[in-house]
């Protein structure tokens, strides 16, 4: 004889809806977990992407005796050998030590930077992506087109730091080192000069190289997209022969409306002029002697500063 099963089938309401809370709490546990994980590899990303900048400069230095400009100007009074009659920056004499020749071999020295039309010379290369030069954590990526870069200009999140600009009152930072030139800068990148190792005279693994300076052509100030200040002049684009900067740059722009500055922090205030990352609490160098460091927000002015010198002699021992 048979006996028909009557129990019931299925979930009641309630437990559905503890399975549900469940699932949810496990998901909300994991998000940060597949974040930090996707920051790290990030971070990794971009601190190779600095190495083979570095890399690329020493093979270039080994090349022809000398860095990269950053920039190259005829302008430059101080120029002996004038090869191109248009400005161009570290970048593009770069990219065959990239291996970006094809690109290279595209790119005319002869003819404006700024492409504007299909028809200028450099209209079309200008927008190639170069994966060495975006940080994954910049927002957009390396998808210049979503990171407001005009004409879609190909994004650049590194910059040699050739120079330090003080505000006039002098408030936050030390004056410049006793060899500072005016002109060229302090940096191992020079502006119209191919500097040569024995020139750091500091010290490759203290003096900086390369920097991070992410996310334009937006404005961030304190990693926030800040409209109300100036766009920075096609800075985010690769091409852009004015892709040098200078720290402290933040203490000279200020807020006409407001009268206030950017910021002052030596580290992730502004992407106008200083180091800034989309990393948490810091941000991505690398030295002369190409290795990377990860300098934190604390970092002072006075240490930041002594390590943009080639040739200012600062002592820097457990920095």
């Amino acid at each position: 004889m048979y006996h028909r099963f009557t129990g019931r089938k299925g979930f009641t309401l309630i437990e559905l809806l503890v399975v549900i809370a469940i699932i949810a709490i496990l998901i909300g546990l994991l998000l940060p977990a597949v974040q930090k994980i996707r920051e790290a590899a990030n971070r990794m990303k971009c601190s190779n992407n600095l190495k083979q900048l570095a890399l690329a400069e020493h093979n270039h230095e080994s090349a022809i005796g000398g860095f990269t400009m950053a920039p190259y100007n005829p302008s430059f009074a101080w120029l002996t050998n004038k090869p191109y009659s248009v400005p161009h920056g570290w970048a593009v004499e770069l990219l065959p030590y990239l291996e970006q020749g094809n690109v290279s071999n595209a790119y005319n020295l002869n003819a404006t930077w700024d492409a504007q039309t299909a028809a200028d010379a450099n209209y079309v290369v200008n927008q190639t992506i170069i994966p060495s030069f975006s940080c994954p954590s910049s927002p957009g990526g390396v998808n210049s087109a979503s990171r407001s870069i005009p004409y879609g200009r190909g994004p650049l999140d590194y910059v040699p730091i050739f120079r330090v600009d003080l505000n006039a009152a002098n408030i936050f930072a030390p004056t410049p080192a006793p060899n500072y030139d005016p002109n060229t800068g302090e940096g191992i990148l020079g502006r119209g000069v191919n500097r040569k190792i024995s020139e750091i005279t500091d010290g490759t693994s203290n003096t900086l190289l390369f920097v991070e300076e992410a996310g334009r052509n937006i404005v961030y100030v304190n990693g926030v997209p800040t409209p109300s200040f100036a766009a920075i002049d096609e800075g985010g684009a690769w091409a852009n022969f004015a892709i040098g900067g200078s720290i402290i740059d933040s203490l000279r722009s200020f807020n006409p409306a407001t009268g206030t500055y950017y910021g002052s922090c030596a580290l992730n205030c502004t992407n106008g002029g200083e180091i800034y990352a989309f990393h948490p609490s810091g941000a991505n160098v690398v030295m002369g002697d190409g290795s990377v460091r990860f300098l934190s927000n604390s970092t002072s002015f006075a240490v930041v500063v002594a390590l943009y010198s080639r040739q200012g002699g600062e002592a820097l021992a457990g920095n």
